[in-house]
């Protein structure tokens, strides 16, 4: 797994401020991913807290 992450470029109207991607190898590690205690641990002491907003998509990106 890898991250991507980083500022808004302020484009569009309505963006948020800043984003972070999670890249898996396949459907089935999301599952892995998003129930590890390590990510839910993660989500409680810092995404909770440090965003007003928290919004999630999953998408499959074919090179």
């Amino acid at each position: 797994m890898t991250y991507r992450f980083g500022e808004d470029l302020g484009l569009r109207e309505g963006s948020g401020d800043f984003g972070v991607m999670a890249v898996v190898a396949d459907e089935a590690d999301v599952s892995g991913y998003l129930d590890h205690p390590a990510h839910l641990k993660v989500v409680e002491r810092f995404t909770k807290v440090m965003a007003a907003q928290r919004i999630t998509v999953q998408f499959a990106v074919n090179d």
